[in-house]
This record gives structure tokens, C-alpha cells and sequence, in this order.
């Protein structure tokens, strides 16, 4: 079914979801999978869990992973992908004892959104979801020389103090590397927030690092996780956790050493990342869901995400 979907990112194969679903199987939340099949053919599966509410009723959410990371359905790629959403939807809206549907970080350009966005309904803050469309450049060099002057000036200047400290190293991480280097990620990634006094909600939440080095681990043989590292005399001070699908590749994580901010370390990291995505056949960088506006700074483009609660309540329908 993953093969055969319109939508394959990395937050849909199996293994995501059989990971997230050991985040959730401690919590009051019960499994809530529906199937939409079509002359016996599977054509959609939704992966939500349900809470329970006042008794006999319930939520529904998506089944994910805790953290800010895309949610969507599993459905057919075929002319009648619309028209298998909207079975979900009808079938959704007739639950009598459904009476909120959680829509967690849903892409604007969302089959299940298209559904939804025309009823009344609760809606947060749109965040927005940068990406980098790597067909619109010939190559590397031309899409670099479209970067800002001062951006290039300034990214080859620190590279050349970092050369002058020793020897500067890009990899990717390896089945004999990838424990240790998600283990430094998410170390370095608590320190700063400990050190900003910054909690995170689900940095901090039980499971989160077990799930991504397991789902990293998981990827790493097939070449579907990317976990780039920028070293400086074998020190790792950078590194960035990326899942390919096809011949798109996902920004999941990111991090850097503080203590090399002043050589601009999460930059350079971010431009050895996308010269290497142009050497390796990838035709869109999705820089994922953030408020922060540097990463538009690489962007071509940007998508809307959005956080919204449905009443399922019959006068709408």
C-alpha cells in the first residue's frame, strides 16, 4: 500500500508507525485503524487512536510520533484518490460517538485537508513548511550562486577559519556510526535547550530518542536515512537527520555543537547537505515544520501546516 500511495513520506511506512504505536500503547489510547477498500482492494488506510470522552465517547488523533513531524493518510495514487478521502470523511462523520477529530500538522496541500477545510472548525497558528525544489537548477553552483552574496561571503570565510583550526570533514553516517552519532544529536540537542531554559515537550518525553535511533538505524542500510555530520579534527559540532523517500529527502532533526556558533557550524552543514542532495538525485529538500525563518532563507518555496480540531457535531452536516 506505501508503494502504491499518493503521498510516501518517510512518516507512512510501517516501521514509523509500528514505533509510534510503542510511544502510545502505554497511554489510554486504543488503536483505531481505518480501511477503505474497493472491490477488496486496500485504496486507503488512516492510522489514528482514539481517547475515550465522557463515557461512551471519543477522539480520534493521528497515530504519530509525539513529535512535530507530517500526518496524513495512506491512500491510492489514482483518479479516485479524492473520492477514497472523502469515503474516510463520510464514514468519520457518521460515528455517533466520535465527537473530536485531532488534525496534527496538516500540510495544506493535504488530501484529508481539502476535506476539512471548508466546515467550521478550530484551527491554530499556521506554520510554515519551507522547501527547496532542487529541479528549478541545472546544479549545485547555479542554485548556490542564487543565495544571497552575503550569505556566500560569509559562508566561505568561516569555512576557511574552520580549514585553518584543522581538517573539516562532511559524512554520512554509517550502520557502524548511526547509534553513536543519533546519541550525540539528541545529547547536544537537550543540553542547549537545558542551557536557553527552554523546555521541550517532546524532547523531554519518554521514548523520543529510542524511537528516531531505532527508525534511523532502521533506514540506514536501505539509504533511506540521511544523517549528515560535520566534524572538525574528528570532532562531530553538526549534525542533521534526514529521511529520503524517492527522490525526496525530509529534514527530521538538526543540531550543533554551541560552542562552534561563531564558524557558523548548523549553516555550513546545511549547504554540504543540499550540495550533496543535488549530487544524489534528489529533486526536493523538505525542510519540514518550523517558526524559525532561517531555514526560508535556502528555501524555494513554502507550504502551510496547520493544527486543527473538528467537532464532529451533526449540524454541520
Amino acid at each position: 500500500m506505501f508503494e502504491r500511495s499518493t503521498v510516501p513520506t518517510p512518516f507512512l511506512r510501517y516501521a514509523w508507525a509500528r514505533l509510534c504505536w510503542e510511544r502510545h500503547r502505554n497511554s489510554p489510547v486504543r488503536l483505531f485503524i481505518v480501511v477503505v477498500r474497493e472491490q477488496g482492494r486496500t485504496v486507503l488506510i488512516a492510522p489514528f487512536v482514539a481517547r475515550r470522552r465522557r463515557l461512551i465517547f471519543y477522539d480520534l488523533a493521528f497515530l504519530d510520533s509525539l513529535t512535530p513531524h507530517y500526518n496524513e493518510v495512506l491512500v491510492e495514487q489514482s483518479e479516485n484518490a479524492q473520492a477514497y478521502v472523502g469515503h474516510l470523511c463520510d464514514f468519520l462523520k457518521r460515528l455517533y460517538r466520535l465527537r473530536k477529530l485531532q488534525l496534527q500538522w496538516q500540510r495544506d496541500d493535504s488530501p484529508l485537508w481539502q476535506h476539512f477545510k471548508s466546515i467550521p472548525i478550530s484551527t491554530g497558528e499556521d506554520v510554515p513548511s519551507p522547501y527547496i525544489d532542487l529541479t528549478n537548477f541545472p546544479n549545485w553552483e547555479t542554485y548556490y550562486s542564487g543565495l544571497s552574496k552575503n550569505l556566500r561571503d560569509d559562508h566561505g570565510r568561516k569555512l576557511r577559519q574552520l580549514a585553518r583550526i584543522g581538517t573539516v570533514d562532511f559524512r554520512l553516517s554509517t550502520a557502524a556510526t548511526v547509534e553513536a552519532d543519533v546519541a550525540w544529536l539528541f545529547a547536544t540537542k537537550r543540553e542547549w535547550h537545558t542551557r536557553k531554559q527552554k523546555p521541550s515537550a517532546w524532547l523531554s518525553a519518554p521514548g523520543t530518542e529510542e524511537l528516531f535511533a531505532a527508525v534511523a538505524a532502521d533506514g540506514i542500510r536501505s539509504g533511506r536515512t540521511w544523517l549528515t555530520v560535520l566534524s572538525v579534527n574528528g570532532e562531530t559540532v553538526a549534525a542533521y537527520l534526514n529521511f529520503r523517500e524517492g527522490a525526496t529527502l525530509y529534514l527530521s532533526k538538526l543540531t550543533y555543537d554551541e560552542k562552534w556558533q561563531r564558524y557558523s557550524v548548523g549553516r555550513a552543514l546545511m549547504l554540504m547537505t543540499i550540495e550533496h542532495a543535488f549530487k544524489n538525485g534528489i529533486e526536493k529538500y523538505d525542510l519540514m515544520i518550523s517558526d524559525d525563518p532561517w531555514k526560508e532563507r535556502f528555501a524555494t518555496g513554502v507550504v502551510a501546516t496547520r493544527n486543527a480540531r473538528v467537532l464532529m457535531q451533526k449540524r454541520f452536516w
